[in-house]
């Protein structure tokens, strides 16, 4: 699911690299892309069974897996990005 919600992101935001002087970005990178983001979503999943010892920790969050979603992703943006 996160996958094909990822691409049609990474589509819109294809022309806005720097360097490709606007040209469209092949759609297998954005492929590509969108199937790391879901793996990186999976990663965030993983974290929280582990922290949470629960699998279905993400049904009901509460603050404090709301914390850790956050946490989780703003550490993996800043280390990607």
């Amino acid at each position: 699911m996160a996958v094909l919600l990822h691409y049609p992101w990474e589509r819109a935001q294809a022309r806005l690299y720097v360097g490709t002087g606007g040209a469209d970005i092949a759609p297998w990178l954005c492929t590509v892309a969108s199937l790391v983001d879901g793996a990186l979503v999976l990663l965030i999943y993983a974290v929280g069974v582990v922290v949470f010892r629960q699998r279905e920790w993400f049904m009901i969050p509460g603050v404090s897996g709301y914390a850790l979603m956050a946490a989780a992703g703003f550490l993996i943006s800043v280390g990607i990005e």
